[in-house]
């Protein structure tokens, strides 16, 4: 009996190894289909962040696309609303133009060398001009300023030896009007409007288109004197 015992112990034992080693064969077979079903799944995951992540770049991109037209269209309407109103402000030579409390007219402009042996820096541009106070008040005459056609800003050159030269300074009584010439030392290459303003502390201007060659009555300029 214990022979027979002793073998049907080493088979019973033989059988649970082969069946433990079944199982773990078992489960390393699951173990890796899990972590390959794992690795999927996380493949996927990390797919839908791209895809979202991209879903969301392109929402943004698109967002940022129709701020920046938005911008441009809101920049061009004022660029135009701007333009419109500089163009209201924009008056010729010969008219009568009503800033604040004072009118202007500008009558001619001309280029000249050189003034009683006086050379400019760049040309003299000479500019008849014609101020009335409308004021019920004495006002000073404001200062004048040539813009070309870059924005850029000239201020009046003091020049002896000119007839008529123009007091920017000189006060006017009510509705009385003066006229004179004012001198600028600017480059002959660019196209200039004359700044008038409703006085000293007014923000109102207007400009007045400079044609330095006529008269507002189309007579030529370029060889007057004074």
């Amino acid at each position: 009996m214990s022979k027979l015992s002793n073998l049907l112990l080493i088979i019973f034992l033989i059988i649970v190894v082969v069946g433990c080693l079944f199982l773990y064969k078992q489960n390393e077979k699951y173990d890796r289909k899990s972590a390959q079903a794992y690795n999927y799944i996380e493949d996927i995951r990390i797919e839908e962040r791209r895809v979202k992540d991209e879903i969301l770049r392109a929402e943004k991109d698109k967002q940022e696309k129709i701020r920046i037209e938005t911008q441009r269209a809101k920049t061009a309407r004022q660029e135009a609303k701007t333009a419109r109103q500089e163009a209201k402000k924009t008056r010729q030579m010969g008219e009568t133009v009503n800033v604040g409390y004072t009118s202007y007219r500008v009558d001619s402009a001309w280029w000249k060398d050189t003034i009683d042996g006086d050379k400019p820096d760049a040309a003299f541009l000479l500019v008849k001009i014609w101020v009335r106070n409308n004021d019920k008040k004495e006002r000073a005459i404001p200062p004048f300023y040539l813009i070309d056609e870059n924005g850029s800003e000239y201020g009046t050159d003091n020049v002896w030896g000119i007839k008529d030269s123009f007091d920017t300074f000189h006060d006017l009584n009510p509705e009385v009007s003066t006229s004179g010439v004012i001198v600028f030392d600017v480059p002959k290459d660019h196209t200039y409007k004359l700044q008038v303003s409703g006085g000293y502390w007014s923000s109102e201007y207007a400009l007045i288109n400079i044609n330095s060659f006529k008269w507002n009555h189309g007579r030529d300029t370029t060889r007057k004197r004074y």
